[in-house]
């Protein structure tokens, strides 16, 4: 599951604007635990475009996939649906 996440991290920026977010989270016990957020759309037409999201963490991670509807130029329309590491039940997004 992990490797497709990644997978899908790598290969989906390709053409489109993303935005990749990593850091290190450290816990009570010295441990360190890497997370790395990232966001992307790519232009479809002027006013539909292909959104993306996922999280990682050491033991979760979740992967979204959505369209947005750019009704004016500052009201864009999302929604989304996705998949949870660890859950058969899916994920739903909604922006505005």
């Amino acid at each position: 599951m992990k490797k497709y996440l990644v997978l899908l991290a790598v290969m989906l920026p390709l053409g489109a604007i993303a935005q990749l977010e990593v850091y290190d989270r450290y816990t009570v016990g010295g441990k360190h635990e890497p997370n790395i957020n990232y966001f992307g759309s790519k232009k479809l037409t002027d006013r539909f475009s292909l959104t993306y999201f996922g999280l990682l963490e050491h033991q979760w991670g979740e992967a979204l996939v959505g369209a947005s509807y750019k009704v004016a130029p500052s009201l864009i329309l999302g929604l989304g649906t996705g998949i949870e590491h660890g859950t058969t039940s899916p994920r739903y997004i909604a922006s505005i």
